[in-house]
C-alpha cells in the first residue's frame, strides 16, 4: 500500500511501502519447498562428484606411468641399452638421476607400484589389483 506525505513525516520520504498486515516472510510450506528442492539437487550432484574424482585419480595414475616411460626412454638414450625390469622403486634406475621421486597411484596409495618388463613396457599396479593396463612406447 503506497502512502504519500510530505518529506519528513516519520522519514519515509514522498513514496513508502507499507506491507499489509499478516503477509510478511515465507510460509513455512514454501520453506520446506525449497529445502527439499536443495536436497534433490545435492542428491544429484554427489554421485557425479565422486564419478569425477575416481576419473581424475586414474588418469593421475597413467600420467606417473608415462613420466616413468620418459624417463625410461631417457636411461636408453644416455646408456644405449633398456632399464633393468622389475619393479620401479626408490633405489632404482630411475631415483634420483632421472626423477626425483617414484610417483605414486593415488588409487592405490602406499600400496601401489610401477613395474617394468624386458620389452621396456611400463606397468602399474594399485595394490588391489584394480588398475594393471600397460602403456608403452618402446
Amino acid at each position: 500500500m503506497l502512502e504519500s506525505g510530505p518529506e519528513g513525516a516519520g522519514g519515509r520520504g514522498v513514496w513508502a511501502m507499507r506491507a499489509p498486515h499478516g503477509t510478511e516472510g515465507f510460509s513455512l510450506v514454501e520453506l520446506m519447498v525449497v529445502v527439499v528442492i536443495i536436497g534433490v539437487l545435492v542428491a544429484i550432484a554427489i554421485p557425479v562428484f565422486s564419478s569425477a574424482k575416481a576419473s581424475a585419480q586414474l588418469k593421475t595414475c597413467f600420467a606417473n606411468q608415462r613420466t616413468l616411460e620418459g624417463a625410461a626412454q631417457t636411461y636408453l638414450a644416455q646408456q644405449s641399452v633398456l632399464p633393468p625390469s622389475g619393479i620401479i622403486g626408490s633405489s632404482s634406475w630411475a631415483v634420483p638421476t632421472l626423477i626425483k621421486a617414484v610417483p605414486c597411484c593415488p588409487l592405490g596409495g602406499a600400496g601401489s607400484y610401477y613395474s617394468m618388463d624386458d620389452s621396456g613396457t611400463v606397468t602399474g599396479d594399485n595394490g588391489a589389483g584394480g588398475w594393471n593396463i600397460p602403456h608403452a612406447h618402446f
